[in-house]
């Protein structure tokens, strides 16, 4: 595996991280993955059908983005990106890992995957090389406010120090390195 390193000093790492919350109990049925990469967009393995086969134990029954009007505009931005995808001869999963490995050196994206094929699929993403016209494209189908709903609901958001501050300034500067 390539690695990086994060920070002026910090150790070399793999260039992929493993999440392992979708090995947990948040979701219900084990045999599925969703991989949600950067601006918590879809892996692109999600489908209508897939929604309506959800369980109440399952976090994405009653996530905004999941739900309601705003699932089919989600899929919507997952289809956008699959023709970029397919053009890069990638996978939606493959081409939103690249979008984020590209943001610097010392970024390290994490992977949701609890089955070895997605896994093996998230590890193809490293060498996939996207050019700055790639970028373009991918950031001019998906801009910042594409994704329809709320990442959270109200009561996680309260408790997510990602979602007071941090992480919309670390999004702008990540958004920044490309222009």
């Amino acid at each position: 595996m390539k690695e990086r390193s994060p920070g002026a000093s910090g150790p070399p790492v793999s260039m992929l991280g493993l999440g392992c919350m979708g090995m947990s109990d948040f979701y219900a049925d084990e045999r599925e993955s969703i991989a949600t990469v950067s601006r918590g967009l879809l892996s692109g393995h999600w489908s209508k059908r897939r929604a309506d086969e959800l369980t109440p134990r399952d976090f994405r029954a009653s996530a905004s983005r999941f739900t309601g009007e705003n699932l089919p505009r989600n899929l919507g931005v997952v289809e956008t990106l699959r023709t970029v995808a397919e053009v890069k001869g990638a996978t939606v999963a493959q081409l939103a890992i690249a979008w984020v490995l590209a943001r610097g050196e010392d970024i390290v994206p994490l992977v949701g995957a609890r089955r070895r094929d997605r896994l093996a699929e998230a590890l193809g993403a490293v060498d996939l090389d996207l050019t700055r016209d790639d970028l373009t494209r991918i950031e001019e189908a998906v801009p910042p406010s594409a994704a329809a709903g709320e990442r959270y609901g109200s009561d996680q958001l309260a408790v997510l120090d990602s979602e007071r501050g941090f992480a919309p300034r670390r999004m702008q500067r990540l958004r920044g390195a490309t222009r």
